[in-house]
């Protein structure tokens, strides 16, 4: 991956960080999909600067989308009750 697109790549993975606990202090992401979401940043993060992913960190993932998912689903309904 070229450095300007690491740099974007990592840019954009620390908004997503920094809006997971926005939303968890907010009340309306869950602690556990907000752990979930930071993990996977971090192994993408690995991925994006050359690191190698293991078949731990991908069964990881695989196991840990759906309830990603899920959370997310559920903040998108609390925000839409609160507007």
């Amino acid at each position: 991956v070229s450095p300007l697109v690491s740099k974007s790549l990592s840019s954009f993975g620390l908004a997503l960080m920094q809006a997971s606990y926005y939303l968890n202090q907010q009340g309306v992401l869950d602690p556990t999909s907000t752990d979930l979401i930071i993990q996977m940043l971090r192994i993408a993060n690995r991925g994006v600067h050359g690191e190698i992913i293991g078949q731990k960190y991908m069964d990881f993932a695989s196991q840990a989308y759906p309830q990603i998912i899920d959370g997310l689903d559920n903040c998108k309904e609390l925000i839409k009750r609160m507007t």
